[in-house]
């Protein structure tokens, strides 16, 4: 709704975006598709998480780009990043920062998946 407030459009990506990353993750999880790097290496353990990252970046690229609508964290970094006029990668990072902070004072850890 923020997003929305500050100009960014809703599309059909928009709500598959909401609708689908869980059921998404959950069967991909389910199906062994990704792998439980748990207790494994450091370096293996960042190689796994830098690949998922250029996953979801291309992904998301590829629908930002397509004009379909962008998802509800992508849609509020376009917004603020015409509202502000800084860059992407600066307003995405602040994003993230303020999702994390909202999760721990909420009871989460950083990094603990509930």
């Amino acid at each position: 709704m923020l997003a929305w407030a500050l100009g960014a459009r809703p599309g059909i990506a928009t709500v598959l975006n909401m609708l689908l990353v869980g059921s998404f993750f959950d069967l991909f999880n389910a199906l062994g598709v990704v792998p439980d790097v748990t207790g494994r290496p450091l370096p293996l353990r960042i190689l796994v998480d830098l690949a998922g990252v250029a996953v979801v970046g291309f992904g998301t690229a590829l629908y930002i780009k397509a004009n379909l609508g962008a998802g509800p964290r992508d849609g509020l970094m376009l917004a603020l990043t015409r509202r502000v006029g800084g860059r992407v990668s600066i307003v995405r990072a602040a994003i993230e920062l303020v999702a994390l902070a909202v999760g721990f004072l909420l009871g989460e850890p950083p990094g603990s998946v509930p």
